[in-house]
Parts: structure tokens; sequence; C-alpha cells
């Protein structure tokens, strides 16, 4: 399935002309079950769905770097086919 959304990211930065050195940060599903999966990517699709939030602690406990401005990735469905790739384009950070 790698070798999959490799080559779609390869396909996407051929048709929007990006720089080749582009790379995505991550792949991977809104929500928390397969129905959510399915139900976010549809509104991400629609484009009805613009945004996301996440607790800032899960990165850190996942070792994973928080997203910043610039930053693509690719939104796959519950069986992890690629669907749609997103930018970053704003990040804010709110104490709850």
């Amino acid at each position: 399935m790698e070798q999959k959304i490799k080559q779609y990211w390869e396909k996407f930065k051929i048709e929007t002309n990006a720089n080749k050195d582009l790379n995505y940060k991550k792949d991977f599903c809104f929500g928390y079950d397969e129905r959510t999966y399915e139900e976010l990517l549809k509104l991400v699709i629609e484009g009805t769905k613009k945004s996301t939030s996440f607790a800032f602690f899960q990165y850190e406990m996942d070792n994973e770097e928080e997203p910043k401005v610039e930053d693509y990735a690719i939104v796959t469905d519950s069986l992890r086919n690629h669907k749609c790739v997103i930018k970053t384009i704003n990040v804010r950070y709110l104490k709850i």
C-alpha cells in the first residue's frame, strides 16, 4: 500500500507543477473508527470540512512532529486507499 501512496504523491506533484523535492508529511485517516473515517473523508472531499484540531500532547506521546504551515498530507479511506491531498495553511495553539 505504501508504494501506491508514494505513486499518488508523485502524480500529484506532476499535476500541480509542485517542486520535485516537495514531500508529504504523513498519510492518515480523519476520525477514530471506520465509520468516522468515511464520514469525515466525504466532508473533506466535498469541501465542507476545512479544518481540524488535535491534542498537542498526543504528538509528544507518539514522538511525532506537530503540523506546520505548508505541510502536505495524504488523506486515506478506512482501507488506506489514497483519496486526496491536504495542505496546512494555518496552525493555532489554544489553551483550554
